[in-house]
């Protein structure tokens, strides 16, 4: 995680493979046991990042402009394709 010019970004590595929204578009609803496991996997990264200390302050992550949203991430990544 890091920050650049009053946005704040994640590193990860790059998995071949659907995003969750192209699984969201091609399933519909997910099972319940299956959406469980996908938010506990967010949620232990997010606990990862906020047990480093390198979670945005608290007035800034809620700002609409404080990172990309989600339409900007999927433009971002669609782009990157």
């Amino acid at each position: 995680m890091g920050h650049c010019e009053g946005l704040y970004y994640i590193v990860m590595e790059y998995l071949d493979g659907d995003t969750l929204e192209d699984v969201l578009r091609a399933r519909g609803k997910l099972p319940p046991a299956e959406a469980a496991r996908i938010i506990h996997q967010a949620l232990l990264g997010l606990q990862h990042i906020h047990e480093k200390g390198d979670d945005p302050p608290r007035h800034e992550a809620g700002q609409p402009d404080a990172g990309a949203g989600p339409e900007k991430r999927a433009r971002t990544r669609r782009a990157a394709r």
